[in-house]
């Protein structure tokens, strides 16, 4: 009697934890959907965007967007370069002391601006054609 109780609790308790998967895994795939679905508008809205905003400001001036453009992707690429792995890396160390991580987070951000600032104003003052 007191094993078919206990087996009863085994056997509820693994329908539970099966149940429990189950919904994780639908999750997972929904979550799935929804970041394919939102990858394929970062792909389409650019292609319908693009041709209206080139009409609307000339060549010229989209070329100029263009520019300033490609110089601030460049300062980020410089300015998180090698800060995604190493935070990352320092963070994992400090998964329990939530003042340290707090401390490492806004730091590591203070001197990405940092960075980016001192790399605005060493383009602004060097280049000729601004």
């Amino acid at each position: 009697m007191i094993q078919n109780l206990n087996k009863r609790r085994i056997d509820q308790k693994t329908l539970l934890l099966h149940k429990k998967l189950k919904t994780k895994e639908k999750k997972v795939v929904e979550n799935a959907i929804y970041l394919t679905i939102l990858q394929w508008f970062n792909y389409l809205i650019p292609l319908f965007i693009l041709p209206y905003l080139v009409r609307t400001i000339g060549t010229k001036m989209f070329g100029l967007v263009m520019f300033a453009q490609t110089v601030a992707t460049i300062f980020t690429l410089i300015t998180d370069f090698g800060f995604s792995i190493t935070g990352t890396r320092a963070l994992s160390i400090l998964k329990k002391n939530r003042t340290m991580k707090g401390e490492l987070f806004f730091w590591s951000y203070v001197d990405k601006i940092c960075s980016n600032h001192s790399f605005i104003v060493f383009f602004v003052c060097f280049d000729k054609h601004i």
